[in-house]
């Protein structure tokens, strides 16, 4: 059984099936910082990185979230 969908979800612009390792890093509380780190040659690369924010600072409101989550866990 394939774990990933195929095609991709709307959601997902790219995909890289390189090794590497993840770091997520809680900033306060309601930010967070993502990043992917590609191995390269033993050094490690940042190649994608994403701030988080909490739904409650952007202003975003119940039905906003349900949509998006709709939209996540949409098949």
């Amino acid at each position: 059984m394939n774990r990933y969908k195929d095609p991709s979800p709307e959601w997902s612009v790219f995909r890289e099936a390189s090794f590497g390792h993840g770091e997520l890093k809680i900033v306060n509380s309601t930010h967070a910082f993502w990043s992917w780190h590609r191995n390269d040659d033993d050094e490690p690369v940042r190649s994608d990185e994403a701030w988080i924010t909490s739904f409650t600072t952007t202003g975003c409101d119940a039905k906003k979230l349900k949509e998006g989550r709709n939209i996540l866990w949409s098949p």
